[in-house]
């Protein structure tokens, strides 16, 4: 019984736990060796896991408060890298790069919503938004030679770009999901490096 309570607390959702853990393991295997930043990601799991409880059915109902939510998720990783001593412009360059590919993400999804509500020049926009966000961290962060985040924000470029090509529905959220789920790691992987 207890089970069930602590089950149906948790976020359900998929995207939660994709933008929760990324980059919160990618910041783990940053600093892999050191103690404190596994203690710290255990800290964040467990802090974000009730916070997202106690969000969820808010944040579910709202695109602004979902866009939002992936910007902070892409912050999870920060305790980690502060716990480890990791220099405020890197740790700065990692969140920035975790939340244009979150955000970009999120933007896909209310896209589809979009495009089911009939509002395609709404989903256009949302679409467009997505692509942009991608290309622009990625200009920005060649430019100042963050090669790993330019790499990673790219990619999801190219992901967000193809997604969107496709026009995706909400009857393909599934799909989505899986493509943004490897997107995540593969950006992880970059952003180890």
């Amino acid at each position: 019984m207890a089970d069930r309570r602590v089950g149906g607390f948790l976020p359900r959702e998929h995207g939660f736990w994709v933008m929760l853990l990324a980059p919160l393991a990618t910041s783990v295997a940053r600093h892999a060796a050191d103690p404190l930043a596994w203690a710290a990601g255990l800290a964040v799991l467990a802090a974000a896991s009730v916070a997202g409880g106690l969000v969820r059915h808010r944040v579910r109902r709202e695109g602004a408060a979902q866009i939002a939510s992936a910007a902070l998720l892409a912050c999870s990783g920060a305790p980690v890298e502060l716990a480890a001593g990791a220099a405020l412009p890197a740790l700065s360059l990692l969140v920035l790069a975790w939340a244009a590919i979150f955000v970009a993400n999120t933007l896909v999804v209310r896209g589809a919503f979009a495009r089911a509500a009939r509002r395609a020049a709404r989903a256009r926009a949302l679409d467009g938004a997505a692509i942009a966000v991608c290309t622009t961290a990625a200009l920005g962060f060649a430019f100042a030679g963050a090669s790993s985040e330019a790499l990673a924000t790219g990619l999801a470029a190219l992901v967000s770009t193809a997604l969107v090509r496709t026009e995706p529905s909400v009857k393909q959220l599934k799909q989505i999901g899986l493509t943004i789920t490897a997107l995540a790691t593969v950006a992880g992987v970059l952003l180890v490096l």
